[in-house]
């Protein structure tokens, strides 16, 4: 599983979670909640398929296979209030927070 750097941000009334997962399409990661207070994100990169015969790879640097990142969410979290927006393969969640300042990643 490919390393899945974060940054996570407090607003007066959210936190945002900005994840880099490059070469992933929107329609590639999944958000949920699990356990009413868990956020996950995951998705995965395959290798592309060639369209052309006699085509190799000289190189292959980027990652591939799966991405996970799960955040503890405060208790009194509002789950119905979570939104995802993806942006040049950098994935951001916001969450609004409620009074409890705690956050782990």
């Amino acid at each position: 599983m490919a390393a899945t750097p974060a940054d996570v941000k407090e607003y007066p009334n959210e936190y945002m979670f900005i994840i880099d997962v490059p070469g992933l399409k929107s329609g590639q990661l999944k958000v949920q909640v699990e356990d009413d207070n868990t956020l996950v994100v995951s998705g995965e990169r395959t290798r592309e398929k060639e369209k052309d015969a006699g085509v190799k790879y000289i190189r292959m640097e980027r990652r591939l296979g799966k991405y996970l990142k799960k955040f503890v969410l405060p208790e009194n979290a509002n789950t119905e209030k979570i939104s995802a927006v993806s942006r040049w393969g950098v994935d951001c969640d916001c969450e609004e927070e409620a009074t409890s300042r705690e956050l782990e990643t």
